[in-house]
């Protein structure tokens, strides 16, 4: 459950989505790939592949315009996620913007799919960004819900080299049965390879301290 515009994207998880269609749009690549390899897959400070391993990619197509428009793929517990999005990205002096909706998906599971409008800025080392759930499945089990808040903060600093960076996040839920919570994530990260750190405030074993490793890879389709 997260937005993977492009590689960029895998850095923040959950928060995103981070103006990277504008970016890429800026040094005119049309259509992009990306494909990684996780030995965790975290989602807004939480795992979504069961502790497991998890495999994802996507493509990507952006305009010169700033419009963008892509899809993500990731295993996860019981079947697989495929995100559907579409935006705009656009850069005023050292500010980049993002805007956009997306939809998450799970084709082989009944009634948890749902959709967000979204917002990302960043500045220079900084970033931020907001989510509003619009539409959401209507079942017990959908941990999603119309209405639903998410926000996130953070910063990327690159030191002799390697890129240390930090986000802080907070999700508000209106499910029954499916508790509010923040999470702290860190990282460390050298080309395509990030160690990555992150422990949210949920009770039990779903808030227990989490460490993984990712790889990542974006290249040109066309």
């Amino acid at each position: 459950m997260q937005k993977k515009t492009l590689l960029a994207a895998s850095l923040l998880c959950g928060g995103l989505i981070l103006g990277q269609g504008a970016l890429a749009a800026e040094d005119g690549k049309e259509l992009t790939g990306n494909l990684g390899l996780s030995s965790n897959y975290m989602w807004r400070g939480q795992s979504l592949s069961g502790d497991q391993a998890a495999i994802q990619g996507g493509i990507d197509w952006q305009m010169d315009n700033g419009v963008y428009l892509g899809t993500w793929l990731s295993n996860v517990t019981g079947g697989y996620e495929q995100d559907l999005y579409g935006g705009y990205g656009f850069r005023t002096d050292e500010v980049v913007w993002d805007v956009g909706y997306i939809l998450y998906t799970y084709p082989v599971q009944d009634n948890l799919d749902f959709g967000e409008l979204y917002a990302n800025v960043t500045w220079r080392m900084l970033n931020g960004g907001i989510a509003l759930t619009l539409n959401a499945d209507d079942d017990a089990n959908n941990p999603a819900d119309s209405g639903d808040l998410f926000f996130y903060v953070g910063g990327t600093w690159n030191v002799n080299g390697l890129d240390l960076g930090a986000t802080f996040g907070n999700y508000s839920r209106g499910r029954s049965g499916f508790d509010n919570y923040s999470y702290i994530e860190l990282f460390l990260r050298k080309n395509e390879f990030a160690f990555r750190f992150a422990k949210n405030t949920l009770d039990g074993p779903e808030g227990d301290y989490r460490f993984w490793i990712a790889y990542s890879k974006g290249f040109d389709l066309l």
